[in-house]
Protein backbone atom coordinates (compact mmCIF):
# COMPACT_ATOMS: atom_id res chain seq x y z
CA UNK A 1 0.00 0.00 0.00
CA UNK A 2 1.38 3.62 -1.27
CA UNK A 3 1.94 5.50 1.80
CA UNK A 4 -1.66 7.45 2.57
CA UNK A 5 -2.63 11.23 1.61
CA UNK A 6 -1.61 13.53 4.79
CA UNK A 7 -4.48 15.57 4.23
CA UNK A 8 -6.93 12.82 3.86
CA UNK A 9 -5.76 11.23 7.24
CA UNK A 10 -5.46 14.28 9.35
CA UNK A 11 -8.35 14.10 11.56
CA UNK A 12 -9.91 18.09 11.69
CA UNK A 13 -7.80 20.48 13.47
CA UNK A 14 -4.63 18.11 13.44
CA UNK A 15 -1.47 20.05 13.49
CA UNK A 16 0.22 19.48 10.18
CA UNK A 17 4.15 17.86 10.65
CA UNK A 18 6.03 21.06 9.87
CA UNK A 19 3.99 23.16 12.84
CA UNK A 20 4.83 20.45 15.30
CA UNK A 21 7.14 21.26 18.21
CA UNK A 22 9.78 17.81 17.84
CA UNK A 23 8.19 14.89 15.38
CA UNK A 24 10.98 12.92 16.72
CA UNK A 25 9.82 12.56 20.93
CA UNK A 26 7.03 10.20 20.05
CA UNK A 27 5.43 7.23 21.35
CA UNK A 28 5.44 3.75 20.66
CA UNK A 29 8.24 2.01 18.39
CA UNK A 30 8.04 1.04 14.84
CA UNK A 31 8.76 -2.54 14.26
CA UNK A 32 8.17 -5.11 11.02
CA UNK A 33 6.24 -9.07 11.34
CA UNK A 34 6.36 -11.58 8.54
CA UNK A 35 2.94 -12.56 8.05
CA UNK A 36 1.63 -16.44 7.60
CA UNK A 37 1.33 -15.70 4.00
CA UNK A 38 5.55 -14.48 3.82
CA UNK A 39 3.99 -10.79 3.65
CA UNK A 40 5.91 -7.92 5.85
CA UNK A 41 3.64 -5.49 7.38
CA UNK A 42 4.58 -3.10 10.20
CA UNK A 43 2.90 -2.60 13.41
CA UNK A 44 3.51 0.17 16.25
CA UNK A 45 4.44 -0.71 19.67
CA UNK A 46 3.46 1.08 22.22
CA UNK A 47 4.85 -0.67 25.48
CA UNK A 48 5.49 -0.11 28.45
CA UNK A 49 2.70 2.90 28.62
CA UNK A 50 -0.18 0.80 26.54
CA UNK A 51 -0.39 -3.74 27.65
CA UNK A 52 -2.65 -6.35 26.69
CA UNK A 53 -4.88 -5.93 23.94
CA UNK A 54 -3.73 -2.00 23.76
CA UNK A 55 -0.34 -2.34 22.98
CA UNK A 56 -0.40 -2.82 19.39
CA UNK A 57 -1.28 -0.95 16.86
CA UNK A 58 -1.29 -2.71 13.16
CA UNK A 59 -3.37 -0.47 11.16
CA UNK A 60 -5.16 2.60 10.65
CA UNK A 61 -8.94 2.61 10.48
CA UNK A 62 -8.82 -0.73 9.60
CA UNK A 63 -6.38 -0.32 6.70
CA UNK A 64 -2.86 -2.18 7.31
CA UNK A 65 0.43 -0.71 7.46
CA UNK A 66 2.01 -2.05 5.00
CA UNK A 67 5.16 0.14 4.39
CA UNK A 68 7.44 1.77 7.19
CA UNK A 69 6.10 5.34 6.26
CA UNK A 70 2.47 4.50 6.38
CA UNK A 71 3.53 3.61 10.52
CA UNK A 72 5.71 6.63 10.80
CA UNK A 73 2.61 8.95 9.68
CA UNK A 74 0.21 6.79 11.78
CA UNK A 75 3.01 7.77 14.74
CA UNK A 76 2.90 11.10 13.73
CA UNK A 77 -0.57 11.61 13.90
CA UNK A 78 -1.30 10.14 17.39
CA UNK A 79 1.50 12.48 18.68
CA UNK A 80 -0.55 15.30 17.46
CA UNK A 81 -2.94 14.44 19.31
CA UNK A 82 -1.48 14.01 22.75
CA UNK A 83 0.24 17.39 22.44
CA UNK A 84 -3.66 18.36 21.95
CA UNK A 85 -4.02 17.19 25.23
CA UNK A 86 -5.10 13.80 25.03
CA UNK A 87 -4.27 10.79 26.00
CA UNK A 88 -2.13 8.17 24.77
CA UNK A 89 -5.08 4.62 24.98
CA UNK A 90 -7.32 8.02 23.68
CA UNK A 91 -5.12 8.81 20.51
CA UNK A 92 -4.18 5.31 19.75
CA UNK A 93 -8.25 4.36 20.03
CA UNK A 94 -8.90 6.82 17.18
CA UNK A 95 -7.34 5.45 14.78
CA UNK A 96 -8.59 1.19 15.98
CA UNK A 97 -12.43 2.21 14.68
CA UNK A 98 -12.62 1.32 11.17
CA UNK A 99 -14.11 3.95 10.00
CA UNK A 100 -12.51 3.52 6.25
CA UNK A 101 -14.05 0.66 5.17
CA UNK A 102 -11.43 0.04 1.88
CA UNK A 103 -10.02 -2.60 3.09
CA UNK A 104 -12.71 -4.68 4.47
CA UNK A 105 -13.36 -8.31 2.12
CA UNK A 106 -17.06 -6.99 1.49
CA UNK A 107 -16.49 -3.78 -0.14
CA UNK A 108 -13.59 -5.35 -1.89
CA UNK A 109 -15.76 -8.20 -3.46
CA UNK A 110 -18.85 -5.57 -4.53
CA UNK A 111 -15.88 -4.17 -6.56
CA UNK A 112 -14.45 -7.36 -7.46
CA UNK A 113 -18.04 -8.44 -8.81
CA UNK A 114 -18.51 -4.87 -10.63
CA UNK A 115 -15.31 -5.10 -12.52
CA UNK A 116 -16.04 -9.36 -13.81
CA UNK A 117 -19.16 -7.93 -14.83
CA UNK A 118 -17.97 -5.24 -17.12
CA UNK A 119 -15.45 -7.70 -18.21
CA UNK A 120 -17.82 -9.97 -19.38
CA UNK A 121 -15.30 -12.77 -19.81
CA UNK A 122 -16.91 -14.94 -17.50
CA UNK A 123 -19.77 -17.99 -18.43
CA UNK A 124 -23.30 -16.34 -16.90
CA UNK A 125 -23.52 -19.61 -14.33
CA UNK A 126 -19.96 -18.76 -13.41
CA UNK A 127 -20.99 -15.27 -12.95
CA UNK A 128 -24.29 -15.57 -10.93
CA UNK A 129 -22.51 -18.43 -8.85
CA UNK A 130 -19.78 -15.78 -7.43
CA UNK A 131 -22.61 -13.94 -7.41
CA UNK A 132 -24.80 -15.89 -4.94
CA UNK A 133 -21.64 -16.79 -3.35
CA UNK A 134 -20.90 -13.24 -2.13
CA UNK A 135 -24.06 -12.14 -1.35
CA UNK A 136 -24.75 -15.30 1.06
CA UNK A 137 -21.50 -17.36 2.51
CA UNK A 138 -19.20 -14.40 1.72
CA UNK A 139 -21.21 -12.39 5.06
CA UNK A 140 -19.34 -14.47 7.40
CA UNK A 141 -16.03 -12.06 6.94
CA UNK A 142 -18.77 -8.99 8.39
CA UNK A 143 -15.82 -6.22 8.96
CA UNK A 144 -12.65 -8.30 8.45
CA UNK A 145 -10.14 -6.60 6.31
CA UNK A 146 -8.44 -8.56 3.07
CA UNK A 147 -5.16 -8.38 5.27
CA UNK A 148 -7.18 -10.89 8.27
CA UNK A 149 -7.41 -13.17 5.35
CA UNK A 150 -5.40 -16.53 6.42
CA UNK A 151 -5.72 -20.23 7.23
CA UNK A 152 -7.33 -20.46 10.22
CA UNK A 153 -9.84 -18.05 9.23
CA UNK A 154 -10.70 -19.75 5.63
CA UNK A 155 -11.03 -22.74 7.97
CA UNK A 156 -13.31 -21.15 10.72
CA UNK A 157 -15.04 -20.43 7.62
CA UNK A 158 -15.41 -23.51 5.74
CA UNK A 159 -16.51 -25.27 9.26
CA UNK A 160 -18.92 -22.46 9.76
CA UNK A 161 -20.47 -23.36 6.12
CA UNK A 162 -20.50 -27.06 6.83
CA UNK A 163 -22.02 -27.11 10.31
CA UNK A 164 -24.58 -23.88 10.39
CA UNK A 165 -25.42 -23.38 7.02
CA UNK A 166 -25.08 -27.27 6.26
CA UNK A 167 -23.58 -27.03 2.99
CA UNK A 168 -22.44 -29.89 1.23
CA UNK A 169 -18.41 -30.62 0.71
CA UNK A 170 -19.17 -30.01 -2.87
CA UNK A 171 -20.68 -26.32 -2.63
CA UNK A 172 -18.06 -25.27 0.41
CA UNK A 173 -15.56 -26.37 -2.34
CA UNK A 174 -17.27 -23.86 -5.18
CA UNK A 175 -17.37 -21.03 -2.29
CA UNK A 176 -14.11 -21.57 -1.07
CA UNK A 177 -12.95 -21.61 -5.37
CA UNK A 178 -14.97 -18.22 -5.63
CA UNK A 179 -12.91 -16.83 -2.62
CA UNK A 180 -9.55 -18.00 -4.15
CA UNK A 181 -10.68 -15.88 -7.79
CA UNK A 182 -11.41 -13.06 -5.57
CA UNK A 183 -8.07 -12.92 -4.02
CA UNK A 184 -6.31 -13.74 -7.21
CA UNK A 185 -7.62 -10.51 -8.11
CA UNK A 186 -6.60 -9.04 -5.38
CA UNK A 187 -3.17 -9.94 -5.56
CA UNK A 188 -3.01 -8.49 -9.65
CA UNK A 189 -4.23 -5.16 -7.99
CA UNK A 190 -2.44 -5.10 -4.66
CA UNK A 191 1.51 -5.67 -5.14
CA UNK A 192 3.14 -7.68 -2.26
CA UNK A 193 -0.26 -9.43 -1.12
CA UNK A 194 0.46 -13.21 -0.93
CA UNK A 195 -2.61 -15.76 -1.28
CA UNK A 196 -2.87 -17.64 1.91
CA UNK A 197 -2.96 -21.41 2.05
CA UNK A 198 -6.69 -22.67 1.84
CA UNK A 199 -7.96 -25.58 3.85
CA UNK A 200 -8.75 -29.02 2.36
CA UNK A 201 -12.65 -30.31 2.16
CA UNK A 202 -13.17 -33.59 2.64
CA UNK A 203 -15.24 -34.94 -0.08
CA UNK A 204 -18.92 -36.10 0.67
CA UNK A 205 -19.48 -40.15 -0.06
CA UNK A 206 -21.33 -40.33 -3.70
CA UNK A 207 -24.80 -41.73 -3.58
CA UNK A 208 -26.87 -42.13 -6.45
CA UNK A 209 -29.83 -39.80 -6.69
CA UNK A 210 -32.87 -40.20 -5.19
CA UNK A 211 -35.27 -41.60 -8.21
CA UNK A 212 -38.91 -42.81 -8.79
CA UNK A 213 -38.76 -46.35 -10.95
CA UNK A 214 -40.19 -45.09 -14.35
CA UNK A 215 -43.85 -47.20 -13.65
CA UNK A 216 -44.30 -45.17 -10.64
CA UNK A 217 -43.62 -42.10 -12.97
CA UNK A 218 -45.62 -43.13 -15.79
CA UNK A 219 -48.57 -43.70 -12.95
CA UNK A 220 -48.49 -40.11 -11.71
CA UNK A 221 -47.92 -38.26 -15.27
CA UNK A 222 -51.57 -40.35 -16.02
CA UNK A 223 -53.07 -38.59 -12.30
CA UNK A 224 -52.18 -34.97 -13.42
CA UNK A 225 -54.50 -33.45 -15.24
CA UNK A 226 -54.63 -33.07 -18.80
CA UNK A 227 -54.54 -29.63 -19.20
CA UNK A 228 -51.67 -30.00 -16.60
CA UNK A 229 -49.56 -32.45 -18.51
CA UNK A 230 -47.08 -31.00 -20.85
CA UNK A 231 -44.73 -29.35 -18.80
CA UNK A 232 -44.15 -32.38 -16.24
CA UNK A 233 -43.60 -34.65 -19.98
CA UNK A 234 -40.88 -32.26 -20.75
CA UNK A 235 -39.38 -32.80 -17.32
CA UNK A 236 -39.72 -36.48 -17.70
CA UNK A 237 -38.76 -37.39 -21.51
CA UNK A 238 -36.80 -34.54 -22.25
CA UNK A 239 -34.69 -34.27 -18.77
CA UNK A 240 -35.04 -30.49 -18.69
CA UNK A 241 -34.58 -29.03 -15.41
CA UNK A 242 -37.14 -26.96 -13.93
CA UNK A 243 -36.41 -23.12 -15.10
CA UNK A 244 -35.45 -24.35 -18.78
CA UNK A 245 -39.01 -26.56 -18.70
CA UNK A 246 -41.06 -23.18 -17.57
CA UNK A 247 -38.94 -21.34 -20.17
CA UNK A 248 -39.96 -22.81 -23.36
CA UNK A 249 -41.83 -20.53 -25.73
CA UNK A 250 -44.19 -21.50 -28.65
CA UNK A 251 -41.72 -19.99 -30.91
CA UNK A 252 -38.97 -23.13 -29.70
CA UNK A 253 -40.91 -25.53 -30.78
CA UNK A 254 -41.30 -26.65 -34.43
CA UNK A 255 -44.49 -28.24 -35.12
CA UNK A 256 -43.18 -29.90 -38.46
CA UNK A 257 -40.08 -31.19 -36.87
CA UNK A 258 -41.27 -32.16 -33.58
CA UNK A 259 -38.25 -30.73 -32.15
CA UNK A 260 -37.83 -28.24 -29.31
CA UNK A 261 -35.03 -25.31 -28.73
CA UNK A 262 -33.42 -25.04 -25.23
CA UNK A 263 -31.41 -22.15 -24.51
CA UNK A 264 -33.47 -20.47 -21.67
CA UNK A 265 -34.28 -20.80 -18.31
CA UNK A 266 -36.66 -18.97 -16.06
CA UNK A 267 -34.69 -17.38 -12.86
CA UNK A 268 -36.28 -17.52 -9.61
CA UNK A 269 -39.63 -19.50 -8.23
CA UNK A 270 -42.15 -17.08 -9.11
CA UNK A 271 -44.34 -16.83 -12.00
CA UNK A 272 -42.61 -13.23 -12.97
CA UNK A 273 -39.26 -14.62 -12.70
CA UNK A 274 -36.51 -13.00 -14.90
CA UNK A 275 -35.62 -15.37 -17.50
CA UNK A 276 -31.99 -16.06 -18.39
CA UNK A 277 -29.70 -18.66 -19.80
CA UNK A 278 -29.51 -21.65 -18.96
CA UNK A 279 -27.43 -23.33 -15.76
CA UNK A 280 -24.08 -24.44 -18.29
CA UNK A 281 -25.10 -21.53 -20.55
CA UNK A 282 -25.97 -24.05 -23.24
CA UNK A 283 -28.05 -24.79 -26.05
CA UNK A 284 -29.82 -27.27 -27.94
CA UNK A 285 -33.13 -28.49 -30.36
CA UNK A 286 -33.88 -31.54 -29.17
CA UNK A 287 -36.80 -33.96 -30.43
CA UNK A 288 -39.94 -34.74 -28.94
CA UNK A 289 -41.50 -37.44 -27.66
CA UNK A 290 -44.78 -38.78 -29.43
CA UNK A 291 -46.78 -38.09 -26.52
CA UNK A 292 -45.66 -34.95 -25.65
CA UNK A 293 -46.00 -33.92 -29.38
CA UNK A 294 -49.59 -34.78 -29.85
CA UNK A 295 -49.80 -32.75 -26.07
CA UNK A 296 -48.21 -29.71 -27.96
CA UNK A 297 -50.81 -30.31 -30.56
CA UNK A 298 -54.04 -30.63 -28.37
CA UNK A 299 -53.27 -27.45 -26.29
CA UNK A 300 -51.18 -24.67 -28.33
CA UNK A 301 -54.03 -22.81 -30.45
CA UNK A 302 -53.42 -22.28 -33.59
CA UNK A 303 -53.24 -18.39 -33.43
CA UNK A 304 -51.24 -18.32 -30.40
CA UNK A 305 -48.45 -20.37 -33.09
CA UNK A 306 -47.91 -17.31 -34.43
CA UNK A 307 -47.63 -14.76 -31.63
CA UNK A 308 -44.32 -16.68 -30.61
CA UNK A 309 -43.45 -14.77 -27.47
CA UNK A 310 -46.49 -16.64 -25.33
CA UNK A 311 -45.54 -19.72 -23.11
CA UNK A 312 -45.48 -22.96 -24.76
CA UNK A 313 -46.55 -24.79 -21.46
CA UNK A 314 -49.25 -21.90 -19.43
CA UNK A 315 -50.67 -22.63 -16.43
CA UNK A 316 -54.32 -22.77 -17.17
CA UNK A 317 -55.80 -21.21 -14.57
CA UNK A 318 -53.70 -17.78 -15.09
CA UNK A 319 -51.94 -18.35 -18.79
CA UNK A 320 -48.76 -17.29 -17.70
CA UNK A 321 -45.94 -19.82 -16.55
CA UNK A 322 -46.32 -22.09 -13.47
CA UNK A 323 -44.51 -21.02 -10.17
CA UNK A 324 -42.49 -23.39 -8.35
CA UNK A 325 -44.59 -23.85 -5.63
CA UNK A 326 -47.68 -24.79 -8.07
CA UNK A 327 -45.61 -27.18 -9.83
CA UNK A 328 -44.46 -28.92 -6.45
CA UNK A 329 -48.11 -28.83 -5.38
CA UNK A 330 -49.41 -30.66 -9.23
CA UNK A 331 -46.69 -33.19 -9.15
CA UNK A 332 -47.67 -34.09 -5.16
CA UNK A 333 -51.08 -34.02 -5.80
CA UNK A 334 -50.76 -36.56 -8.08
CA UNK A 335 -48.52 -38.87 -6.41
CA UNK A 336 -51.34 -38.99 -3.67
CA UNK A 337 -54.10 -39.96 -6.60
CA UNK A 338 -51.87 -42.38 -7.93
CA UNK A 339 -50.64 -44.14 -4.43
CA UNK A 340 -46.75 -43.38 -5.35
CA UNK A 341 -44.50 -42.60 -2.37
CA UNK A 342 -43.96 -38.95 -3.12
CA UNK A 343 -40.46 -37.26 -4.60
CA UNK A 344 -39.88 -34.48 -5.56
CA UNK A 345 -40.88 -33.25 -9.30
CA UNK A 346 -37.25 -32.63 -10.15
CA UNK A 347 -35.76 -35.98 -8.90
CA UNK A 348 -39.01 -38.09 -9.81
CA UNK A 349 -38.84 -36.67 -13.57
CA UNK A 350 -35.18 -36.12 -14.94
CA UNK A 351 -33.04 -37.69 -12.06
CA UNK A 352 -35.18 -41.27 -12.35
CA UNK A 353 -35.15 -40.68 -16.25
CA UNK A 354 -31.21 -40.21 -16.54
CA UNK A 355 -30.65 -43.14 -14.10
CA UNK A 356 -32.86 -45.45 -16.10
CA UNK A 357 -31.35 -44.42 -18.92
CA UNK A 358 -27.83 -45.11 -17.62
CA UNK A 359 -28.39 -48.41 -17.80
CA UNK A 360 -28.21 -48.37 -21.40
CA UNK A 361 -26.31 -45.61 -22.59
CA UNK A 362 -22.83 -44.77 -22.36
CA UNK A 363 -21.56 -41.96 -19.94
CA UNK A 364 -20.41 -39.77 -22.67
CA UNK A 365 -23.92 -40.58 -24.59
CA UNK A 366 -25.79 -40.22 -21.11
CA UNK A 367 -23.40 -36.21 -20.22
CA UNK A 368 -24.84 -34.78 -23.63
CA UNK A 369 -28.54 -35.88 -22.78
CA UNK A 370 -28.00 -34.23 -19.16
CA UNK A 371 -26.61 -31.25 -20.60
CA UNK A 372 -24.04 -31.50 -17.53
CA UNK A 373 -20.78 -29.43 -18.00
CA UNK A 374 -18.82 -31.43 -15.95
CA UNK A 375 -18.65 -35.40 -16.37
CA UNK A 376 -18.34 -35.52 -12.64
CA UNK A 377 -21.98 -34.31 -12.51
CA UNK A 378 -22.71 -37.23 -14.44
CA UNK A 379 -20.66 -39.80 -12.60
CA UNK A 380 -23.32 -40.31 -10.02
CA UNK A 381 -25.93 -42.18 -12.43
CA UNK A 382 -22.87 -44.29 -13.01
CA UNK A 383 -20.59 -44.94 -9.49
CA UNK A 384 -17.16 -44.09 -8.87
CA UNK A 385 -15.43 -46.06 -11.41
CA UNK A 386 -17.43 -45.02 -14.51
CA UNK A 387 -14.74 -43.54 -17.48
CA UNK A 388 -16.12 -41.65 -20.29
CA UNK A 389 -12.78 -41.62 -21.69
CA UNK A 390 -12.86 -45.45 -21.13
CA UNK A 391 -16.08 -46.15 -22.23
CA UNK A 392 -15.25 -44.22 -25.70
CA UNK A 393 -12.10 -45.88 -26.37
CA UNK A 394 -14.30 -49.39 -25.75
CA UNK A 395 -16.99 -47.83 -28.48
CA UNK A 396 -14.33 -47.21 -30.85
CA UNK A 397 -12.35 -50.20 -30.26
CA UNK A 398 -15.93 -52.17 -30.51
CA UNK A 399 -16.56 -50.49 -33.71
CA UNK A 400 -12.93 -51.07 -35.74
CA UNK A 401 -13.18 -54.81 -34.55
CA UNK A 402 -16.87 -54.83 -36.80
CA UNK A 403 -15.26 -52.98 -39.03
CA UNK A 404 -12.17 -55.60 -39.40
CA UNK A 405 -14.34 -58.46 -39.58
CA UNK A 406 -16.00 -57.18 -42.39
CA UNK A 407 -13.04 -56.78 -44.12
CA UNK A 408 -11.78 -60.05 -43.61
CA UNK A 409 -15.01 -62.23 -44.72
CA UNK A 410 -15.19 -59.41 -47.81
CA UNK A 411 -11.47 -59.90 -48.84
CA UNK A 412 -11.76 -63.99 -47.75
CA UNK A 413 -14.20 -64.20 -50.56
CA UNK A 414 -12.75 -62.08 -53.02
CA UNK A 415 -9.58 -64.89 -52.86
CA UNK A 416 -9.04 -67.06 -56.28
CA UNK A 417 -11.32 -70.37 -56.56
CA UNK A 418 -13.98 -68.74 -54.16
CA UNK A 419 -17.36 -67.55 -55.58
CA UNK A 420 -17.32 -64.01 -55.41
Amino acid sequence: MAAPDQTAFDPVGLPSPESAADWRDVDGKIRSRRRQSGRITYLIDFSPKLRGADRYLTSYSGVTLDTYEDALILQQRIKAHTDLGKTLAEAVSAYRQPKDRRNQVRVLTEQWIAWIEEASHLEPYTLRSYRGHVKNQFSWWGNRTIDQVDWDLLHQWATWMRDEKSLAPKTIKNVLATMRSFLGWHQMKSRGFEIPPFPTVKPAKRVKPVTMPLLDQAAVLTAIPEEDRGIFLVYAHLTLRQGEGRACLVEHYDFKTRELWVGDAIKGDNANAPRGDTKTGECGRYPVSEELAEWIERHVPTEARFRGKVPLFPNPRTGHIYSRKTIQQIWKKACIAAEVEFVPPYRATKHSTLSELARVLTPQQLQGLARHKKFDTTRGYFGDDADPKAEAQAARLRLLHSKSEAGITRASKLRPGNDA
